[in-house]
């Protein structure tokens, strides 16, 4: 069996296909919300993570708080909707 094994930020990444591995070009966040809570500004964005879905993001001025992966778009979009509506309600309340 021939085989291609390469270091990429010191991790060995193995192919048995002899050919070495597509490198992942990385793409920026993409933003969907922000909401004002109190003095405080609530952030929410979409990273994509290749073969391993698409990440909702949280930020609370500007620290990440939170997140969910899913392996599809939609379904990463619902759970920010269902986010935005409930700190929407939540900053309304304050």
């Amino acid at each position: 069996m021939v085989g291609f094994a390469v270091s990429i930020n010191g991790w060995i990444w193995v192919s048995t296909e002899g050919r070495p591995p597509v490198p992942v070009v990385p793409r920026p966040n993409e933003p969907l919300w922000e909401v004002r809570k109190r003095d405080h500004v609530i952030r929410c964005s979409l990273r994509y993570r290749g073969e391993w879905g698409v990440e909702v993001q949280l930020f609370r001025d500007g620290v990440h708080f939170g997140g969910m992966r899913f392996q599809t778009h939609t379904k990463a979009m619902a759970f920010a909707e269902e986010e935005r509506v409930q700190h929407v309600a939540e900053a309304d309340n304050a």
